[in-house]
């Protein structure tokens, strides 16, 4: 409504109700749905998201390190080589975008 009111420059001190500016919204333009009537209609699909499941970002890392879980977490504990392997990881995920 604040919006519409702003559309048309009828201030707050006119103190116009919403049905006025409703009436004064079809005479200019015609008969319009209302807003919320168009957004329950647009979310009334249900059913799954279409495609493929999204990767995860350990899903990822386990994709560019070619390692397993485990050897992963066993990885983390040692810093400087965890950061040469997430370096060279970050490396071949660039060249597969």
């Amino acid at each position: 409504m604040k919006s519409l009111r702003k559309l048309l420059c009828i201030s707050y001190l006119e103190h116009k109700t919403s049905k006025y500016v409703r009436d004064e919204v079809q005479s200019l333009a015609g008969p319009q749905e209302p807003l919320l009537a168009t957004i329950m209609q647009s979310t009334m699909e249900s059913g799954r998201r279409r495609g493929s499941q999204r990767r995860s970002w350990l899903d990822n890392v386990k994709k560019w390190t070619t390692m397993t879980l485990p050897d992963l977490l066993i990885q983390i504990n040692d810093r400087p080589p965890w950061r040469r392997i997430a370096a060279s990881s970050a490396i071949i995920s660039l060249d597969d975008n």
